[in-house]
């Protein structure tokens, strides 16, 4: 069942999933940077204040979380780098070529919205007569 529904449904453009998955990476890349700077934040030891001292004590714990972080986000950043090479080239396609893509691409999706806009328009009038067909069925039930 579950392969039918795959062939059936209509594959993306092979450029598409990469920047997809692009785009995923590096909101996993941006997740990973705040959790991190929020656990230094947490974990840092406190700044002295006038010269008094402050025990070592977490400090080596600091620096081995930091290594883990580092070797996590060099990880996430060469894998982005292999995804961005996936990227067709189009140094080779004239401008105006992509130019002319993208405004075709565009005037599909408005195209694309305006079809979308209709059916919504007549899903809602669908909604407001089930909405008064029900309130004349309650009324029409309610004894008086």
């Amino acid at each position: 069942m579950e392969t039918e529904a795959k062939k059936d449904a209509p594959e993306a453009a092979p450029e598409a999933d990469v920047v997809t998955k692009i785009q995923d990476h590096i909101a996993l890349i941006c997740a990973r940077f705040y959790n991190f700077i929020g656990a230094l934040q947490r974990d840092a030891p406190p700044a002295p204040l006038h010269g008094e001292t402050i025990p070592d004590e977490r400090h080596e714990h600091l620096e081995n979380e930091i290594k883990v972080m580092r070797k996590e986000i060099n990880e996430s950043l060469t894998s982005l780098e292999s995804l961005i090479q996936q990227l067709p080239d189009l140094s080779s396609i004239p401008e105006s070529t992509q130019w002319q893509e993208a405004a075709g691409l565009e005037a599909a999706g408005e195209n694309e919205a305006a079809t979308l806009e209709k059916e919504l328009q007549t899903a809602k009038q669908k909604l407001h007569l089930l909405y008064n067909a029900h309130g004349a069925l309650a009324d029409a039930s309610l004894p008086h």
